[in-house]
């Protein structure tokens, strides 16, 4: 499993974090409203499916959420149990983060968090090695 890019998430106040990513997933959605027209007993036809069309309004609202998965490895700046400890932070503080990924910088809010450690042998990794497989979802936007 290959490492294809690097996301850096940051608040502030905390110590910013970057995730070597291995899958990158983004959703969209849309908020619509369907109306279904009913079928008067005038027009009702005991042989059919008896349905009008339904009309859909668009309310032209986008939801766009990430899905990641990527690991934290020990780089020389930071071990991977620091970049653990530190996600955690970000996780708990709640509110918005900063998000610098695929030359895109946006603000998003966590909406789950997993982390996973990889068997070793009980040391810290060395520099270049995974400590730990984090799966987490963000929903891009801002606090009100």
């Amino acid at each position: 499993m290959g490492v294809y890019d690097n996301m850096e998430l940051g608040k502030v106040s905390h110590s910013s974090v970057t995730i070597g990513t291995t899958m990158d997933e983004e959703l969209f959605s849309k908020k619509l409203i369907p109306i279904t027209p009913p079928v008067s007993s005038a027009n009702w036809n005991p042989g059919s499916d008896n349905t009008n069309d339904t009309l859909i309004v668009d309310l032209l609202m986008v939801e766009k959420r990430f899905n990641i998965d990527g690991v934290l490895d020990t780089d020389s700046t930071y071990s991977a149990t620091t970049k653990k400890t530190n996600l955690k932070l970000l996780f708990n503080a709640g509110g918005v983060v900063r998000v610098k990924f695929n030359n895109e910088s946006f603000t998003a809010n966590f909406e789950k968090l997993a982390i996973t450690r990889k068997p070793s042998d009980g040391t810290e990794p060395v520099e270049g090695e995974h400590g730990y497989d984090v799966k987490f979802s963000l929903m891009k936007g801002n606090n009100i």
